[in-house]
């Protein structure tokens, strides 16, 4: 590549409209230079790159160039990080990444951001399983002991605000008190039994009815405790790649999605610029049924067409790029399936059965309403 090897390159965006072998080759290359001694710096807007390879970073913000010893202390700019992890980064010039020895992510991960670096298609299978193991358990230790395990996997290894975590599951703890409650009020003839315990109006609550109903109310907050793992620590781009990686979703389907999931901003703002315009010209709010669905045709249309038009937009940009949607191609981004990502869906399941061992031992497990 070079005749003579320099003491120092500079690289702006060297991996930029590169398909993920031309990348792979472009950085074995860099890499051959770093271990003869060669200092690396890129610009690069590519957080993966980041990620796999750089081990000094420079964070540009607002004008500002930000620094770190090391390429892991770049995730505690907390604005950067929460921006990162959520898959958005417009606005942020990112970045400046000063590279002295090339060294995989592997060797040097931290273990606060493990659990974001699961594969997503493995991390949902992980979530699933238990969640339809657990519905088979009518005791409420069981649920009790597992609900503990992905509440602590979500705040130790996936670095969820717990703040954040009440308030989005705040009104699943509302729903799981209704399901409970309203078991134990209209229990079915396998969980009437047993003593009463109190009574309401002409309502009986047993020790039966009672032991269901919080079964229920903790299989409902383990439910949502395992999808707001999923939900808090999985990119939506990287499970849609995952998807056509691992489970061969096709490749239309995919970028269909994820077309129409990055339009959802768009088609708010639009909304927004519509009532806006209405308004501006003299376009009250809507009153009664009728006016309310004249306005949602006055909105409709414009939203309609303005999406058609974007559709085939997009639609011509692939064309052109050569997009065909056949399943036999190459990707930038690679998701791949590796051993960590086999143990944590083991212990997941793991944790279940010991679960069900524990809830066995002090005399509680109870599945499809038999007592073990």
């Amino acid at each position: 590549m070079l005749e003579d090897t320099p003491s120092v390159l500079l690289f702006d965006e060297p991996t930029f409209g590169q398909d993920a072998q031309t990348t792979k080759e472009l950085m074995q290359m860099i890499q051959a230079l770093q271990k003869q001694g060669t200092a690396i710096v890129f610009v690069t807007h590519d957080m993966d790159l980041v990620d796999s390879y750089c081990e000094k970073v420079y964070v540009v913000n607002g004008g500002e160039v930000g620094s770190a010893e090391n390429r892991m202390n770049y995730g505690e700019d907390r604005t950067f990080s929460k921006r990162r992890n959520s898959g958005s980064l417009s606005g942020l010039e990112f970045t400046s990444c000063f590279k002295i020895s090339i060294q995989s992510r592997k060797n040097r991960e931290l273990w606060w951001r493990m659990l974001t670096s699961i594969n997503p298609t493995v991390k949902a299978f992980a979530v699933l399983i238990p969640a339809l193991l657990l519905a088979f358990t009518f005791d409420p230790l069981t649920p009790l002991i597992y609900l503990v395990v992905p509440v602590a996997v979500t705040f130790f290894t996936g670095e969820v605000a717990f703040k954040r975590w009440i308030i989005i599951v705040s009104p699943f703890l509302l729903l799981a008190a209704s399901f409970a409650w309203m078991t134990m009020l209209h229990p079915g003839g396998a969980f009437s039994g047993g003593d009463v315990l109190f009574s309401l109006w002409s309502f009986q609550v047993t020790s039966e009815s009672f032991q269901a109903g919080i079964s229920l109310g903790l299989r409902s907050l383990s439910f949502a405790a395992l999808s707001q793992l999923f939900i808090l620590t999985t990119d939506s781009t990287k499970f849609m790649l995952s998807l056509m990686q691992q489970c061969k979703l096709p490749p239309k389907l995919t970028f269909g999605i994820l077309a129409g999931y990055r339009f959802l901003p768009t088609f708010r703002y639009e909304l927004q610029v519509l009532r806006q315009a209405h308004r501006i010209r003299g376009g009250g709010r809507a009153r009664g049924v009728k006016e309310r669905v004249h306005q949602f045709r006055r909105y409709a249309i414009p939203l309609l067409a303005n999406a058609i038009r974007k559709a085939e937009r997009v639609a011509l940009a692939m064309e052109s790029k050569g997009f065909t949607g056949e399943t036999d191609r190459t990707h930038y981004h690679e998701m791949t399936i590796q051993t960590r990502d086999w143990v944590f869906v083991s212990i997941f399941v793991a944790m279940f059965f010991v679960s069900v061992f524990l809830s066995y031992q002090l005399g509680f497990l109870n599945i499809f309403g038999k007592q073990f």
